[in-house]
């Protein structure tokens, strides 16, 4: 009965609510969808200048060279050689040169899969260093929005309360006039000089 008389005939209420499925996935650019330039700068910044950051980068190079030397394993190891000597004889009255000249191919050949392994768990290894680094970029990125927010909101709580201070002079010096004039109590003075005192 509540329901019929407070909203129109024509509204329908579902039988049950059901939201989104929610992916859990951060959207690459909020730091947009907010419209805050200055933070934009201010976040660029932090990205650009934080330490662990830049040595979490180095982690993941070290992470992809890794992986792309496990990998070369698999392929066929090529080697050269070249050198070059002279020998002086001289029980001969003459001097000999002598060249020598190597090459070497090898290819160890996976059959268990040992180095396929090697190489998957490399390639995994990089994947996550990769994601712990856009984790951290997005950590890093977030909290400096969060502190960036917090301090405007500190600042204006900061306002409101000199704010109150301001009013709360005046109230006390009009407060202290109308005792004089015998229209408030002490306690009244009391109260508001107490009241300011918090402010």
């Amino acid at each position: 009965e509540l329901v019929s008389q407070a909203l129109p005939a024509t509204t329908k209420i579902p039988p049950s609510w059901q939201a989104a499925a929610d992916s859990g996935q951060v959207a690459n650019g909020w730091l947009k969808s907010l419209n805050d330039p200055v933070l934009e700068a201010i976040v660029t910044e932090a990205l650009a200048n934080n330490l662990d950051l830049r040595q979490a980068v180095e982690r993941v190079q070290a992470a992809q060279q890794t992986a792309v030397k496990v990998g070369a394993q698999l392929q066929p190891q090529v080697g050269v050689t070249l050198g070059a000597r002279a020998l002086h004889d001289e029980s001969h009255s003459g001097v000999s040169d002598a060249t020598a000249a190597y090459a070497g191919i090898a290819w160890e050949i996976d059959i268990w899969g040992k180095l396929r392994a090697q190489r998957a768990a490399a390639e995994a290894a990089y994947e996550a260093t990769a994601l712990d680094y856009a984790y951290a970029r997005q950590s890093l990125a977030a909290m400096v929005a969060r502190n960036w927010y917090l301090a405007i909101e500190t600042r204006q709580l900061l306002a409101v309360a000199e704010q109150s201070v301001t009013i709360y002079s005046q109230l006390l010096a009009l407060v202290t006039t109308r005792r004089n004039a015998g229209k408030d109590s002490d306690l009244d003075v009391v109260d508001t000089r107490a009241k300011l005192a918090s402010a």
